[in-house]
């Protein structure tokens, strides 16, 4: 009742704020070039009321009391416009040219560019001609961001110390951490425009993810005619890797245009681990060492056509697959300590593969000149996955005695079908403007684990192990959202909103006819308020409320074996997770910062537990309550035209609490610091340099914790002309990229040593092609990102 309370005081609040009128218009330069990234201000004594930004094609908007105001506009440090206007109910400064606006050096138009901007309740990093980010993919470019830390071990992005959503042009990633990894270490930066980081996402955004939302907008179809860009990657470490992409985008005629992006890459590693298990009363101890070898196919394809039957509507059509091939190798090397010393060998063979498909069809319609828009999209997701693996164990005396032996082998085959769709509407108001819509997803998982047991020399199936699960979950959401740009008084702004979302979730194993049923309805508010200051700085505070739904592979209770003594296995009892976020930050050209507090309820956490005097399991739970407070900040000064400095820091202290019947209570706190400092360097010839440092400190999650790690890399980038570039890149140099994890409770002690083998070389090509003019760039927005994303977690 009270988010109900706190909207309606604010629904009320905006009937008596002043009538807001819509002030737009277009800036080009002489060459009919957009002038992007302009300051628009206006004046009212002297007092800025309202300012933005022009978009990339050199346009803007601002929403005004009736009033009279003079209207700035500032470029490269310099006013290209200025003149007394009296806003009307809608004020249209059409196209205006201003005259050498392009003459200017191209130092310092890369310098504009690099600055990061805020907008309503996300910062925009330019990423596009950014000679910071030249020769880097998509996964290094995140760890530029302001807020955004990448964990080399679960290979996923997080904001505040919690994991974050990763959209693609709004488009949640339909896979798992390690593919979705995979996926954005092909994407190179010259197919991206700008990341924007939303770390307290308001109601329009999903409900999903603790940590935030990252949003990497592409750079494709720019151009009319063809446009694109060939990459090729060789990459020099355990093992020999390579990777290569293609973007190549056409117009066919005045209303028809097609995108694509294809990448294929083929990598070779290696990851060894030593583990300590201690059981305690009566005592075990499990000693091993595991190596795993790995070899890894994968490739892309992304290809949408857009269609525009006039100049106010447009339809998009788009697919996009991906597929992978891994095949890992794994030896292991167990002693068990007990009565006697035994010692175990285990060779293990894992065969991995999958196959993803979406088809998204979008439907855009401008309802009118003042900006009301409606569009509908609705998208069908396929992705089948296939694990065959086997598993060999022998056991030894400690004379090295053939004790016993075993084999055993599984087949699990798992599909995931989706089904969504939604309806949009924004509605520009005389105070700002209103966004409201609806959105419905169907959710069919069902996977099937087959045992088989080495008897006699047949392989006979495993009842006991042999497992089946199906679900099938249905999300209903609505939400409204609005908007002010000058509330109480001049340089104030307000978006607030409110979410509703439905759930109904239906499980099923197959084996003993156990039914699974829940059905919940929640509400998410947020509210984003901020304050533009002088010289381009903005204050901002937020609160917003968010769930976690636990990705339908913690739902399976299949127990599959990491030895034969430890063992993993879901819970199809998981609820879901809710977090209440507050957020305070402050912002200007090279400087971000942002004070936080989360109070999470629910979060899943696999814990483990001791099922007899020899075995252990984790599975999945949910811990009672979870806090993180903390302060992340980033600055980026420039001391010299040839010389930039990147200093990072993430403070933040985390807390959990939970009560067990069968294992300790966990009431644990630890604080963590994180850091990068980064310098580059522009050096003769069209040559530039970068070295940084990267530190992470100890950290706990729950029942386990982390040690500290740290790595150094090195940058070295030629450019020939304006189409070819050739990169050199170190990767840990020092070989220092290790992790540490430990638990320690009454029964077990744990402890695990990991080494990945990151350090590499890797050389790297980019070639740019283009024939063609300036033309629209279209987006395949699609509705289902976000259960796409849970089916592979």
């Amino acid at each position: 009742m009270k988010y109900f309370a706190l909207t309606y005081i604010l629904i009320v609040a905006w009937c008596f704020l002043p009538a807001q009128h819509e002030l737009t218009g277009t800036f080009t330069s002489t060459e009919d070039q957009p002038i992007q990234f302009a300051r628009v201000a206006a004046y009212l004594q002297d007092s800025i009321q309202s300012q933005t930004l022009t978009d990339d094609q050199g346009s803007f908007s601002l929403h005004l009391p009736k009033n009279e105001y003079i209207i700035k506009v500032e470029w490269l440090n310099r006013i290209i416009y200025e003149e007394s206007l009296t806003i009307e109910d809608y004020t249209n400064l059409g196209t205006l040219t201003i005259d050498n606006a392009t003459q200017i050096d191209e130092v310092e138009i890369q310098a504009q560019k690099r600055q990061i901007t805020r907008n309503g309740d996300k910062l925009i990093m330019n990423v596009l001609d950014n000679p910071r980010f030249e020769g880097k993919m998509a996964a290094e470019i995140l760890s530029y961001a302001p807020y955004v830390w990448f964990d080399q071990s679960s290979r996923t992005f997080s904001i505040k110390g919690n994991a974050t959503v990763i959209l693609i042009n709004g488009k949640r990633s339909n896979l798992a951490p390690e593919d979705l990894n995979n996926y954005l270490n092909s994407l190179s930066q010259k197919e991206i425009k700008a990341i924007e980081i939303v770390s307290n996402p308001s109601s329009r955004y999903d409900a999903e993810g603790a940590g935030g939302v990252i949003n990497i907008v592409t750079s494709r179809a720019q151009e009319r005619g063809i446009y694109g860009s060939l990459y090729s990657g060789l990459h020099l470490g355990p093992f020999v890797s390579h990777s290569h992409s293609a973007q190549v985008n056409a117009k066919i005629n005045d209303k028809l245009s097609l995108n694509t992006y294809f990448a294929f890459v083929r990598q070779n590693g290696r990851q060894t681990e030593d583990r300590t298990e201690t059981l305690r009363s009566p005592a075990v101890v499990y000693d091993y060492r595991k190596e795993d070898t790995t070899r890894q196919r994968y490739g892309f394809a992304n290809v949408s056509l857009s269609y525009e039957p006039s100049e106010k509507s447009e339809i998009n059509l788009g697919y996009s697959g991906y597929f992978s091939n891994n095949q890992r190798d794994q030896y292991n090397d167990l002693t068990i300590t007990q009565e006697d010393d035994i010692m175990s060998i285990g060779i293990y063979d894992y065969l991995n593969t999958s196959q993803t498909h979406d088809i998204s069809l979008n439907y855009n319609q401008d309802l009118d000149d003042k900006g009301q828009k409606l569009s509908f999209l609705t998208d069908y997701y396929r992705a089948n996955y296939l694990a065959d693996n086997l598993y060999e164990n022998r056991f030894f005396s400690p004379v090295e005695q053939l004790i016993n032996d075993n084999l055993r082998k599984s087949f699990s085959p798992t599909t995931n079908d989706i089904l969504s769709s939604q309806l949009d509407y924004v509605l520009p108001t005389r105070k700002g403007y209103i966004e409201a819509g609806i959105k419905y997803s169907s959710v069919w998982n069902a996977n099937e684990t087959f045992f088989q047991n080495l008897i006699d020399g047949e392989f006979v199936s495993d009842p006991i192990l042999t497992n089946a699960y199906e679900y099938r979950e249905q999300i209903g959401a609505a939400y409204m959202s609005a908007a002010w740009d000058s509330i109480f008084s001049s340089g104030f702004s307000l978006q607030t909103g409110l979410r509703a979302e439905w759930t109904k979730g239906d499980g099923l194993i197959p084996t003993n006819g156990t039914e699974i049923k829940r059905e919940y309805t929640n509400l998410f508010p947020s509210i984003f308020l901020s304050r533009n200051l002088k010289k381009n700085q903005t204050l901002n505070l937020s609160y917003s409320k968010r769930i976690n739904r636990p990705n339908y592979n913690s739902f399976n209770p299949t127990i599959f074996y990491l030895t034969d003594f430890t063992s993993q296995v879901g819970n199809p009892n998981l609820n879901p997770s809710f977090t209440h976020a507050w957020e305070m930050g402050f912002n200007r050209q090279n400087f971000n910062a942002i004070a936080y507090y989360n109070d999470t309820r629910g979060e899943a956490r696999e814990i483990l537990t001791r099922l007899s005097e020899e075995t252990l399991q984790y599975n999945w739970r949910n811990l009672d309550h979870a806090r993180i407070a903390g302060l992340s900040v980033s600055v980026t000064p420039k001391i010299t035209k040839w010389w930039e400095l990147q200093v990072r820091g993430n403070l933040y202290h985390k807390q959990y609490q939970s009560t067990f019947e069968d294992v300790n209570d966990i009431d644990v706190g630890m604080t963590t610091f994180q850091g990068r400092i980064g310098t580059s360097f522009t050096l003769p010839h069209n040559t530039r340099a970068e070295a940084s440092f990267e530190y992470n400190g100890r950290e706990i999650y729950g029942q386990y914790g982390s040690g500290a790690n740290y790595a150094t890399y090195l940058n070295l980038s030629k450019s020939f002309g304006s189409k070819m570039t050739i990169y050199i890149q170190a990767v840990d140099i020092f070989n220092q990229l290790r992790y540490e994890f430990f638990n320690d409770q009454q029964e077990i002690t744990t402890t695990q040593f990991r080494n990945p083998y990151r350090r590499s070389i890797s050389i790297m090509a980019v070639y740019n092609f283009q024939r063609g003019k300036q033309t629209k760039n279209n987006n395949i927005k699609k509705s289902n990102q976000d259960l796409q994303n849970r089916a592979r977690s």
